[in-house]
């Protein structure tokens, strides 16, 4: 009978186990190498960590590392590749390790065999054995490369992106090209993108296989400034389109992803004015490159960008970043975050977090998991010089500590000709809007519009009138749709009513 009482015990607390969705947050140091996360995949119930290592016993070797978990973040086994040449791995990218296929990553990056000289490389990684298939390096495409991502073909034949460069008294010139190898990386063939050689640099960070023959590829150029691309490609590396990013005049572009409704969305940042910059979503046609929409968010820090995104089959986006386009920026108060979105790109909510005081850190990649949540890497610097990894596994409300830091507020979101902001949302008593625009806008249109469509509120202000506070007492429990319009300028944004 105590048997039996023990084992019901058992199965009634394995069942509530079960029905608790697993989150954590957990740093890991790696063996003799400095170490920064850079992707996460998962396989055969265990998560597979990519990321670069500088070895301490040497002091100057840049590697590959690989850390594997549990499901529950719980480290297992832990790898650091080195080349057998002994020379050094780097990666012009943020998104050098690409998922082929169900159990294949790929890395893409360079080699540095002296000052200005790399050539291209290539690493297949199996998850299953957690060992590498081949490591191989190319010089086909010229003197100097550098590979930056990477996709498959249903051949298991790969399609890499990359660009040959050069020197001349002071200035770089560069051609982009797509390189193609068979499966275990032979070469194949190299075609280049533009038959001229550029004055700016391209910075491809990713590519996207829309079908066997055709390629969406998205990143920066690079000359004095930072500009956001989007072309498209067939398998035989002809351009169907190039276009920047209308209507930004300074937006970039980290990650590119396919919506559920077929089009594609460009994450990166928008800058403002000089380091003020906000995160971006560029939604844009994938046939023609044609915008469709973008947006770009505010959070509570002074610089802002977005690395990487995903959506779920439900329709929600989430959107990693915090602290800015890259490590390389400098910042005095980095927070770094996760944005939901729905599939309109309306901001649902942000969760912040809160990690260790003077860590220079941001997700650098997220994705899905089987529970409704999303798992995100981040590039972790506790200290100068000293990356460490870093694994967040949160529910599907985003939640990854018992009490979880959320902003439920919409989030402030800009718009075509300004930007409008309403808080605190939800509301109950009362709440604000506030408007943002460069625009003189003269008479502006106020109207509150509740589920159905009815037009509950309306009233006319001034343009000097720049933020005004409106009674909850009349509304009940719902979501409305807040809208200023004028002759020059159109702003909408949602509010919930929570009483």
């Amino acid at each position: 009978m105590k048997f039996l009482l023990k084992y019901i015990l058992f199965l009634h607390c394995s069942f509530l186990m079960a029905q608790v969705p697993v989150k954590f947050n957990y740093s890991y140091t790696m063996n003799n190498c400095n170490s920064r996360s850079m992707c996460v995949y998962r396989y055969d119930n265990k998560y597979f960590v990519f990321g670069h290592s500088t070895n301490t016993l040497t002091g100057q070797q840049n590697g590959l590392n690989l850390l594997i978990t549990d499901t529950f973040g719980l480290e297992v086994q832990q790898k650091q590749f080195y080349h057998p040449g002994n020379y050094l791995f780097y990666a012009n990218s943020i998104r050098p390790f690409q998922l082929l296929h169900d159990k294949y990553v790929m890395f893409s990056g360079h080699l540095s065999l002296a000052y200005q000289h790399n050539n291209g490389v290539l690493v297949k990684f199996n998850l299953s054995t957690k060992d590498t298939m081949w490591v191989k390096s190319y010089n086909q495409p010229g003197d100097s490369c550098e590979f930056f991502t990477s996709t498959f073909l249903a051949d298991s034949s790969i399609l890499v992106v990359g660009e040959r460069y050069y020197l001349s008294n002071g200035v770089g010139y560069n051609k982009p090209f797509i390189m193609k190898t068979d499966k275990n990386g032979n070469y194949k063939w190299h075609k280049y993108l533009y038959n001229i050689w550029n004055s700016y640099s391209m910075l491809p960070h990713k590519i996207v296989k829309i079908n066997e023959n055709s390629f969406v590829i998205g990143g920066n150029k690079i000359s004095n400034t930072q500009n956001g691309f989007i072309l498209k490609t067939d398998t035989n590396a002809n351009l169907i389109f190039d276009v920047g990013l209308i209507g930004l005049s300074k937006g970039i572009l980290m990650d590119l992803i396919l919506l559920n409704d077929g089009s594609g969305l460009g994450i990166g940042a928008n800058y403002i004015y000089q380091d003020y910059v906000k995160k971006l979503v560029y939604q844009f046609n994938i046939n023609t490159g044609v915008k469709i929409k973008s947006a770009s968010y505010n959070i509570e820090s002074k610089a802002n960008g977005s690395l990487c995104g995903i959506q779920k089959d439900n329709g929600i986006i989430f959107i990693g970043g915090g602290t800015g386009p890259g490590p390389q920026l400098p910042l005095t108060t980095p927070i770094p975050d996760v944005l939901r979105l729905n599939n309109n790109l309306d901001s649902i909510s942000t969760y912040f977090f809160p990690l260790p005081t003077n860590s220079q850190l941001a997700p650098y990649h997220i994705i899905n998991t089987n529970d409704g949540g999303f798992l995100t890497t981040l590039f972790h610097i506790p200290q100068p010089g000293t990356p460490k990894n870093w694994l967040i596994k949160a529910d599907s409300t985003g939640c990854f500590e018992v009490n979880c830091p959320i902003n439920n507020g919409i989030e402030e979101v800009e718009k075509e000709n300004g930007e409008l902001k309403v808080w605190p949302n939800p509301a109950t008593n009362h709440f604000n809007i506030r408007k943002f625009s460069k625009l003189n806008l003269g008479k502006i249109n106020v109207s509150i519009v509740n589920c159905l469509g009815e037009v509950i509120l309306k009233e006319t202000i001034e343009d000097s009138v720049s933020e005004i506070q409106i009674s909850c007492e009349q509304m009940k429990s719902g979501i409305y749709l807040i809208r200023l319009n004028s002759e020059k300028a159109f702003f909408e944004t949602k509010l919930v009513i929570d009483k």
